[in-house]
């Protein structure tokens, strides 16, 4: 085995105890990532796309006063439905990876505190800027749309 080849083997290996990420560290990857994915999406969505970013909008919107796991999977579903509008299968894997940790740590607050008027709001335009394809107003949008959930936890 070659210098270079035990080197890297090495450096792999320290990677392989790595512990559950901290709530931080889950918002911190969510930024790059969704932005990314609604940066593609404006790019790549087609028309049944969406259409599936409408539906999981009307969806939220039928379930703002009553049932929070319901609301919470719809709001879920924005973002699959444009991680799929990105065609990035890597990038919905993260996105996904980073959603389901900060379900886990932070479940109750999506039930019982988080403002589901506000996620609306926050779907819609962020919809509104795919559809309208400047990246420069999809940045401006998806800012707000990650520093909601960011300035409640952080």
């Amino acid at each position: 085995m070659s210098p270079f080849t035990e080197a890297v083997l090495e450096l792999l290996s320290l990677t392989d105890g790595h512990s559950e990420p901290s709530l931080r560290e889950l918002l911190e990857a969510r930024r790059p990532v969704e932005m990314q994915i609604a940066r593609l999406a404006a790019e790549r969505a087609e028309p049944s796309d969406i259409e599936a970013m409408e539906d999981s909008i009307v969806k939220l919107m039928d379930h703002v006063g009553g049932d929070g796991e319901s609301r919470l999977h719809f709001d879920h579903f924005f973002h699959y439905a444009m991680g799929r509008a990105a065609r990035s299968e890597l990038l919905a894997y993260y996105q996904h990876q980073i959603l389901q940790g900060i379900t886990v740590v932070m479940h109750d607050y999506f039930i019982k505190q988080e403002d589901p008027d506000v996620v609306v709001d926050l779907h819609r335009r962020t919809l509104d800027a795919i559809k309208g394809g400047d990246l420069g107003q999809v940045d401006e949008v998806m800012d707000e749309h990650l520093a909601y959930l960011e300035r409640a936890v952080l």
